[in-house]
């Protein structure tokens, strides 16, 4: 089951705009449906509106998003981005959040999936030695 974690309120306190929040979640349901097979390894998606610190004058408002993904085995890994890397400005529709997230999330999860493959055929193994083993 995915989940999806969303703040109300900005690292200063200031609440999130109903339409904000709406937005982002369609976002994070838009990018699950186009995930296809690979959404079931989404585990959360991670709302927050904070400022940036330092990079406040380089970064507008908008949401920032981490999607938290696991392998066959549990292995959990995240992927983190702001909005304004999507180029679309502080208020992205749900479809532009879509895209800027499947930019480059399809492809870590598969490179995270080929990590997991020499730990399955290990774990494969020990499975066939412990059968072999019991017999």
């Amino acid at each position: 089951m995915t989940k999806i974690s969303i703040d109300l309120h900005t690292d200063a306190g200031v609440r999130i705009s109903g339409k904000a929040l709406q937005r982002a979640t369609a976002g994070c349901l838009k990018a699950l449906e186009l995930l296809g097979p690979l959404g079931e390894m989404v585990t959360t998606f991670r709302i927050t509106f904070n400022r940036h610190g330092a990079y406040y004058n380089l970064m507008p408002d908008g949401p920032d998003f981490t999607v938290y993904f696991k392998d066959p085995l549990g292995r959990e890994t995240s992927f983190s981005c702001h909005s304004a890397l999507f180029g679309v400005g502080p208020n992205p529709s749900p479809r532009e959040i879509a895209r800027g997230l499947l930019e480059d999330l399809p492809q870590l999860m598969k490179e995270h999936l080929s990590r997991a493959v020499p730990a399955v055929r290990t774990a494969e193994d020990k499975i066939s030695e412990m059968i072999a083993s019991a017999d």
